[in-house]
């Protein structure tokens, strides 16, 4: 979000499967040793200062939890030299 939270962009999705997952159906309570998310922001996007940007992770089974996260970010975008 470039204007403090009031419009958001999503940048990437991943469907299915938990971070917290040691083996693909088979949930866990410590964490998987891979916990890297890797995406590209597009070259579209503005440079900006204090950026927020959020992750958000839905639950598939149990209660629907909703969990979110978020920080702020500085995106510098391609600068082209003439």
């Amino acid at each position: 979000s470039y204007d403090k939270g009031e419009t958001w962009v999503v940048v990437h999705t991943w469907e299915g499967n938990c971070p917290r997952v040691a083996a693909p159906g088979r949930v866990t309570n410590v964490y998987d040793v891979n916990q890297d998310y890797t995406f590209t922001i597009p070259k579209k996007f503005p440079t900006g200062h204090r950026v927020i940007f959020a992750w958000v992770w839905i639950n598939a089974s149990g209660n629907r939890e909703y969990y979110m996260s978020y920080t702020s970010v500085d995106i510098i975008g391609n600068r082209r030299r003439t």
